[in-house]
This record gives structure tokens, C-alpha cells and sequence, in this order.
């Protein structure tokens, strides 16, 4: 097997144990590795696909409206929470796109903002 990695063989089982769709990756284009500048040229493995050149289709994204329930990934910086409302803004410059912001309410009454990714690094959107 001097042409697969260990990677790709995981991968691989995975894909087929899960079911899951492949496709390449469009990070690396497919082929497992970027080319950085840092200085100099160097290749990295492909964060996105891990090495392998291609990722399982995504999954569709859940839905975060108005009454959601957030479960917190950890209890230390956040409780658990409920969306109380939804706001667009425009941040950076008038012409550039708008950026979706979620005001929470803790189960303790705390009030915060937060992005959509914010939302999916703090908590889980399903109780598992």
C-alpha cells in the first residue's frame, strides 16, 4: 500500500461504515497538501481535509432562530441558553456583506451577543 495512508484508509472505512458522501476537498483541491508562504515556501497538510484530499459532504447546518435551545459545551464560560432574538449588522464597512448576530439568555438570565460560529464552538444545538 505505498500509494494510501493510514489517513485515507480511516477515512475510507468511515465513509463506508457512515454511509457519507465524498467529495474533494476545495481547500486543497484535492490534493491532501497546501503550499504556505512564510517566508519561504512550505507544504502543510491541508487543514480542512486533514491530508486525505477529500471531505464527507456537510451536513446540513442547523437552524439558530428565535427560540432555540443551547446546550453549553462548558459550563465554566457559559450556561445553557435560549435565542431571544436575531440582528444584522453591518460591522466592518458599508459595502461589505452583513454579519448575523444572536442575543442569548443564560438559564441564569445573563444576557449576550453572538455569531453564528461563536454559537457552535460554546454550545451543543441537540442534547446527546
Amino acid at each position: 500500500m505505498p500509494t494510501t495512508t493510514i489517513t485515507e484508509i480511516i477515512l475510507n472505512k468511515l465513509i463506508k461504515e457512515f454511509n457519507l458522501p465524498i467529495k474533494s476537498c476545495d481547500q486543497c483541491l484535492g490534493e491532501g497538501i497546501v503550499v504556505v508562504f512564510s517566508g519561504h515556501y512550505t507544504e502543510e497538510v491541508c487543514p480542512k481535509c486533514k491530508g486525505s484530499g477529500h471531505i464527507a459532504a456537510a451536513k446540513k447546518a442547523p437552524i439558530l432562530e428565535v427560540g432555540t435551545r443551547l446546550y453549553t459545551r462548558d459550563g465554566r464560560f457559559i450556561g445553557n441558553s435560549k435565542i431571544v432574538g436575531i440582528v444584522d449588522k453591518n460591522i466592518v464597512q458599508p459595502n461589505e456583506s452583513v454579519q448575523t448576530f444572536y442575543e442569548l439568555v443564560t438559564d441564569f438570565g445573563n444576557k449576550a451577543t453572538f455569531t453564528a460560529e461563536e454559537i457552535n464552538s460554546a454550545f451543543y444545538l441537540e442534547r446527546g
